[in-house]
């Protein structure tokens, strides 16, 4: 379990974010602000580099949030 743990606190990457943007579906909203899969299609070249400096909402730590 600790290796486990492990690997899933290491930090984001662009590499991993983008197959999860093609997966989204059309006119499906995957999280609770509502913006549909295309609001992200059309924005990702703004909003990945962003994430990624934001380190994706872990508080600083590069990390997702538990």
């Amino acid at each position: 379990m600790p290796q486990e743990r492990e690997s899933l606190e290491v930090d984001f990457t662009c590499d991993e974010l983008l197959p999860a943007l093609a997966q989204l579906q059309a006119g499906k909203a995957p999280g609770l602000n509502g913006f549909p899969a295309e609001f992200w299609w059309l924005v990702w070249p703004q909003t990945v580099p962003l994430l990624l400096e934001n380190h994706c909402g872990g508080g600083g730590e590069g990390r997702a949030t538990t």
